[in-house]
């Protein structure tokens, strides 16, 4: 604290006041307030996670979702490929940008593996 505080900037309390005695932390079973998790779950330490493609997990899709979302890339392909017949060649550019950068990175990241607790 610094010399010339009133009160504790943490606390709140008078610089005349106590500081607060810690009391007892949670007891095993208990919320606790700041972690807002059972003290028994967080000190057994992380669980052993497994690598999926065929579950959702919180940062991926399902299945039904994978899918989707394949076909649907795949879906602008054809356009591109009439586009450029029709037009004489001049839509090879975009058609070769979707099929070798565009395709790849969103195909990788959309088949990429999830990760879940295993249990």
């Amino acid at each position: 604290m610094a010399p010339s505080a009133e009160w504790c900037t943490q606390c709140y309390l008078p610089r005349a006041a106590a500081a607060p005695a810690p009391g007892p932390g949670p007891q095993v079973g208990e919320r606790s307030i700041m972690a807002g998790t059972h003290i028994l779950a967080a000190s057994a330490g992380p669980r052993p996670m497994v690598s999926t493609r065929w579950k959702k997990t919180p940062t991926t899709f399902g299945p039904l979702g994978r899918v989707l979302c394949t076909i649907a890339l795949f879906i602008p392909l054809p356009l591109l490929v009439i586009g450029t017949i029709v037009s004489g060649g001049l839509e090879i550019v975009g058609l070769g940008i979707w099929v070798f950068v565009i395709m790849p990175w969103a195909l990788r990241d959309i088949w990429k593996a999830g990760s879940l607790p295993s249990g």
